[in-house]
Formats: C-alpha cells, sequence, structure tokens
C-alpha cells in the first residue's frame, strides 16, 4: 500500500511494470495467460480503473492511451 487510512487504502499500480515474472507466452495454448508485462510501443490500449469500497466496487470509464 502506498498510503493506509485504517480501513481505506490506496495502492500506486504500474501498467506494464512486471519485467521479471510475466512469461512471454503461455506453456498451454487452451489457457489463457494474464501478466502485467510491458507494452508493446505504438500501440492504443484502452484502460478502466476498477475501485472497491465495503459496498462494492465501481469501474471508471474506458480511456485510451497510446504507447
Amino acid at each position: 500500500y502506498i498510503v493506509d487510512y485504517g480501513s481505506l487504502k490506496a495502492v500506486r499500480y504500474t501498467v506494464g511494470d512486471d519485467t521479471i515474472t510475466c512469461p512471454e507466452f503461455s506453456s498451454n495454448r487452451f489457457e489463457r495467460s494474464y501478466c502485467n508485462g510491458p507494452l508493446k510501443p505504438d500501440t492504443w490500449y484502452d484502460v478502466r480503473i476498477r475501485a472497491f469500497t465495503n459496498g462494492g466496487y465501481r469501474d471508471s470509464i474506458i480511456f485510451t492511451v497510446k504507447t
């Protein structure tokens, strides 16, 4: 956690930050592999943020970014 307010915690998350544990491809071609590996250059991505509270969660609108 970056900030801990007791029952409220703020987290910093960097997209594309995992260059060590993220495999290049799944060993099982029928099983989808998710990871936070490096983003491809000159590529458009749709991003959405999901925030959680004790009452549930809510998604942000989708915003598009380009690397």
